[in-house]
């Protein structure tokens, strides 16, 4: 932290906001891209982004959707500039690697990772923001960058999709 503490001149205001983030950003980066690599690579992207556009934020807004919003986007961008598949936006994903992070105990079966791999990107997105990393709707609709009822529909078919693969 200390190099951000000298790139920003907000004493240490950027440093405070992001500190609890840190691992958050990590295992959502790992979520979208499968692969422990690319998920530090694009965590540390999204936090020089994010430093270099601080002065942008607005301190009423709140700070978590805006670096998660900038970490998605950072997680599209890396792989179209590398021309390799995203794993979290393509419906050809790959699986996560062995050391990918654990699921929450109510989620850790192959079974459910595979029926999360298997969903429309959107809905994925919509069920890995809200369901596994607690984020609230309008933060959510926030970082996809849609409105609330498009986020409302996509988790509400993901759950659906969920449900009935998980069922049979």
């Amino acid at each position: 932290m200390t190099l951000i503490r000298r790139m920003s001149k907000d004493d240490g205001e950027f440093e405070k906001l992001l500190g609890p983030l840190v691992h958050q950003l990590y295992y959502m980066a790992l979520d979208m891209t499968g692969h422990p690599a690319d998920a530090e690579d694009v965590s540390q992207e999204t936090v020089v982004k994010a430093l270099r556009a601080f002065g942008t934020f607005k301190p009423e807004s709140a700070f978590k959707p805006w670096i998660f919003r900038i970490l998605t986007n950072t997680v599209i961008d890396f792989y179209r500039t590398r021309r390799r598949p995203l794993s979290l936006l393509d419906d050809g994903a790959s699986a996560p690697a062995d050391n990918h992070a654990p699921l929450p105990a109510s989620a850790a079966s192959e079974e459910v990772e595979e029926a999360l791999r298997d969903l429309e990107p959107g809905q994925r997105l919509a069920v890995l923001l809200v369901d596994l990393h607690d984020f609230s709707m309008k933060e959510a609709a926030e970082m996809m960058g849609c409105p609330g009822g498009t986020l409302g529909s996509r988790l509400a078919r993901g759950r659906a999709a969920l449900r009935r693969r998980l069922t049979r």
